[in-house]
């Protein structure tokens, strides 16, 4: 709990928020009742619930005849992708499934910038979680 009171606190303070890779969010959610407020954290903010908007991502990967072949960082996961990444990824190219983590993490990794744009405060954003105490 008390490193959730401190990563809501830094949410609260920050202006933006970078994700570099799936690294964390797509090993988290196969693992959840191992790390229940982890894969809370990443259901929020990809649903806009910390107050948080996308408002930038970087994706990468070979193309082939015109199509963007896609590895999908979000295949088998139970965690819904941001709805502009999910309509980007369909609509440019097609999507191949999980490939091995060397290409997503490291090579072609997916990256997301967000904007605290709500400026909610930190006991606004532990509200948001079901934890605890």
């Amino acid at each position: 709990v008390n490193k959730l009171i401190i990563n809501a606190d830094r949410l609260a303070d920050a202006d933006y928020l970078v994700i570099a890779s799936n690294r964390i969010y797509g090993v988290i959610p196969r693992i959840s009742e191992r790390y229940p407020i982890a894969n809370q954290y990443h259901e929020l903010l990809f649903s806009g619930q910390l107050g948080y908007e996308l408002v930038y991502f970087e994706a990468r990967g070979p193309n082939w005849a015109g199509y963007h072949l896609w590895p999908d960082p979000f295949a088998g996961l139970a965690l819904t992708p941001p709805a502009e990444i999910d309509a980007y990824l369909n609509e440019t190219g097609l999507r191949f499934g999980r490939f091995d983590e060397s290409f997503t993490v490291y090579d072609q990794p997916l990256v997301m910038i967000w904007q605290n744009s709500e400026r909610l405060s930190t006991t606004e954003i532990l509200a948001r979680f079901d934890y605890d105490e």
